[in-house]
């Protein structure tokens, strides 16, 4: 297998979401920026330097919820004993570059389809359903629901969200479930939403405890296996 060449990007804008997480905005060279097009659900790999050869590549989601073309932002939460997350929210600036992979991967919808949208989301979990939600807004006139759980001492994108509900007033329904608290809660109001939502798609990011009811709650309400996408965020 061919390894893929990195490009080196520049940091425009770092942003402290919370006491652990940062959001970094990055944009590529003129000449490259046609190989960094990404589609919702995407991810970035960044080199983050190190003593192992070639770096320390870690791959985060870009979390951007604004229109397409615009620069690329990936958000990444400091994890205990986690070299890269660490790293990047200790070191990385405003003027910095770093070396990256060309956008990759999916997770969710391919397409913008004609339908809601329900995405179920824990704490980090957040930035990898961003595109998403925001993709589907753009695209027409179909409501989207998020999910949220979360501790709630600080909510991340939590303005962002706010502000977007504003704009797609009546279209855009945040629901913030708390965290830590009884899954068998999250199941129910997981199971209400989609008894008043006629077939809609279904996302779900978190920790396994939270996608194994989610996803059973979804399968109990008649949710097809390819209307359901899951993946595992600790």
């Amino acid at each position: 297998m061919v390894p893929q060449r990195s490009f080196t990007v520049s940091v425009i804008e770092v942003v402290r979401e919370t006491a652990d997480t940062h959001s970094i905005v990055l944009v590529p060279a003129a000449a490259d920026a046609h190989l960094f097009d990404f589609e919702p659900g995407q991810f970035l790999t960044l080199q983050v330097p190190s003593e192992q050869a070639g770096g320390a590549a870690r791959p985060y989601a870009l979390s951007g919820s604004g229109p397409v073309g615009e620069p690329m932002r990936v958000t990444v939460r400091r994890k205990r004993g986690g070299y890269a997350s660490n790293w990047i929210c200790d070191h990385l600036r405003v003027g910095d570059q770093i070396d990256v992979l060309p956008p990759e991967g999916t997770f969710g919808p391919t397409a913008v389809e004609d339908r809601d949208l329900l995405l179920v989301a824990e704490e980090i979990g957040v930035a990898s359903v961003m595109s998403l939600l925001a993709a589907r807004l753009r695209a027409g006139r179909r409501r989207v629901t998020l999910l949220y759980v979360h501790a709630g001492a600080s909510v991340l994108f939590g303005e962002e969200l706010a502000a977007l509900e504003r704009r797609y007033d009546g279209r855009l329904d945040v629901l913030h479930l708390s965290d830590p608290g009884p899954l068998a809660t999250d199941a129910e109001v997981i199971r209400a939403r989609l008894a008043g939502a006629p077939g809609p798609d279904v996302v779900v990011c978190g920790p396994p405890a939270l996608l194994d009811v989610a996803t059973r709650a979804a399968a109990d309400a008649g949710v097809p296996a390819a209307r359901l996408w899951a993946q595992s965020r600790a």
